[in-house]
């Protein structure tokens, strides 16, 4: 998967809000490359070339060699701080996704980590369930790269619980069968038996889920 986060706009008409708005992007580029592991994030220098700039999606796509754009925008009032952002396919300028945040100016600072990591949260999924979508529609059957993308979509953004861990370890598996080295689908099973132990309680077989996740590294 590959990405790039372009500059948001700042609609309040204020410059010297420029930096709330930059901190945000600056966070949410960061943010996104560590959670979509083995993704292809732009960077920040190469993102913010856009800045000001009226660019065409696909165009950003195909200079850039991206498939997913996100662009967004800040409107900063005197109590309120709103902002947009839409997920697009740059290949065929279809909007994936789309979500609203809107909080008290005056708590900018404190919740732009929480912003960031809804924002990151959101994406993160959006883009995995996309993806797994779009590869299975192009080859017929499952392959290794399918099925991870879907058991990861299955434990990731808060969404675990017993059964879905469960079906998410079933379809890592299910990858190794097609590909025995591909690592996301091991490390996905190791975290899956560690994450067992540590938030399901599944100390009854604690030394046997340890063991499987360290086998698996």
């Amino acid at each position: 998967m590959s990405i790039v986060i372009l500059p948001f706009l700042n609609l309040s008409g204020d410059a010297s809000a420029d930096y709330i708005v930059d901190g945000i992007v600056d966070s949410l580029i960061t943010d996104l490359s560590t959670w979509l592991t083995g993704s292809f994030v732009i960077s920040r220098s190469t993102a913010f070339t856009y800045k000001g700039r009226a660019v065409p999606v696909r165009q950003v796509g195909e200079e850039l060699g991206v498939r997913y754009v996100l662009e967004g925008s800040v409107l900063l009032s005197p109590d309120r701080v709103r902002i947009n952002v839409q997920l697009i396919d740059a290949a065929t300028d279809e909007h994936l996704w789309a979500e609203r945040f809107d909080k008290e100016r005056r708590e900018i600072l404190q919740v732009q980590d929480e912003i960031v990591a809804r924002l990151t949260r959101s994406v993160g999924i959006h883009l995995i369930h996309d993806e797994g979508r779009r590869r299975s529609s192009e080859r017929s059957g499952w392959d290794a790269v399918d099925l991870a993308m879907r058991a990861r979509a299955l434990v990731t953004g808060g969404g675990a619980n017993e059964e879905r861990t469960a079906e998410a370890i079933d379809l890592f598996g299910r990858a190794l069968e097609h590909d025995p080295d591909y690592v996301d689908a091991i490390v996905g099973i190791a975290l899956a038996r560690i994450y067992q132990v540590i938030n399901l309680h599944r100390l009854d077989a604690k030394d046997v889920l340890l063991a499987e996740a360290g086998e698996m590294i």
